[in-house]
């Protein structure tokens, strides 16, 4: 995939993650950029599965128990409520089509993906001290492999020489792009927030809509149109929003913050948010009332709102 697409068409955490591969000179720092496209991959999944999992009515003592871990999760914690809530939603009546496909992407094993399958071979000879001889591999079965490369690479252990960094970097990337090649679901349900509701003659209620797709927020010039007495969007929290107008809302997984996307990191006493294009940490001024709820119902205990820092 080249990359003017990834950084105009993609969700902007991936794009603005991209970005900051592509920029990045030393080796450390362009190995560690390239292995963060994966973890921004994998939350940004997981964040779109528990939204439609909190979106509907049904619940799943597996999905509920594996969601506990919100409280400070791990990169393995978020591989989890990955796989409990596609596990789940696979049998729910009238999915998400774009949910459809990033199930059978997570479970699919395949051949064809050289880079993928390439750095899938090359993270278990690194962790396990052998050759990988893997001639298929699944998108589930990749992550794994992240995870693991994370517990024992990332911020972890002693440094490693240059042609290590070098390579997996390369790796990384290459695997990625292939990824994002199978990945349209990303793109088929735009991250967006909605600003300025009104009501027009009293049959309709206008939104306007800011799209976090491309590493640069650009606002719709024309709003989105609802009937008058349907559900509403709640203001200025982030949505994910399909070509029909239907919406879920990923808030507070995920908030958007000055011209930026953050991603949950932890919710225990505070939610904190990251930024992976800048490495920024960010807890809301004024947690609302309807973040707080969502974050009492899913971890069993009310958390606090907190200062920006």
């Amino acid at each position: 995939m080249d990359e003017r697409t990834i950084l105009e068409q993609f969700p902007l955490p991936i794009a603005r993650g991209f970005r900051r591969y592509r920029n990045a000179l030393e080796s450390r720092e362009r190995h560690d950029a390239a292995f963060y496209l994966f973890e921004i991959y994998l939350k940004y999944l997981a964040s779109v599965a528990i939204a439609h999992y909190l979106a509907g009515e049904a619940r799943d003592h597996r999905v509920n128990a594996a969601l506990k871990g919100l409280a400070r999760p791990s990169l393995g914690e978020w591989l989890r409520f990955l796989r409990e809530c596609l596990r789940f939603l696979a049998g729910c009546r009238d999915l998400d089509p774009a949910v459809t496909a990033m199930a059978a992407l997570f479970e699919r094993r395949e051949g064809r993906w050289k880079g993928v399958l390439s750095l899938h071979n090359a993270l278990r000879s690194f962790l396990e001290g052998r050759p990988g001889e893997k001639e298929t591999v699944s998108l589930e079965h990749l992550l794994n492999g992240v995870v693991a490369y994370r517990n024992r690479v990332i911020g972890h252990g002693a440094p490693l020489d240059i042609g290590h960094y070098r390579r997996f970097a390369e790796q990384f990337a290459a695997s990625f792009s292939e990824i994002l090649e199978e990945s349209s679901f990303l793109t088929a349900r735009r991250l967006v927030s909605f600003h300025a509701l009104r009501v027009r003659d009293g049959t309709r209620v206008e939104c306007e809509v800011l799209e976090f797709m491309g590493h640069v927020p650009l606002r719709r010039e024309k709003p989105l149109v609802l009937s008058y007495g349907s559900s509403a969007p709640r203001e200025e929290v982030l949505h994910l929003l399909d070509e029909a107008g239907r919406f879920v809302c990923i808030d507070p997984l995920m908030v958007s913050h000055g011209e930026d996307v953050y991603l949950l990191t932890e919710a225990e006493g505070a939610p904190e948010y990251l930024s992976y294009a800048t490495g920024e940490r960010h807890r809301p001024s004024g947690l609302v009332p309807a973040q707080g709820e969502l974050f009492e119902r899913i971890l069993g205990y009310r958390v606090a709102s907190m200062e920006s820092r």
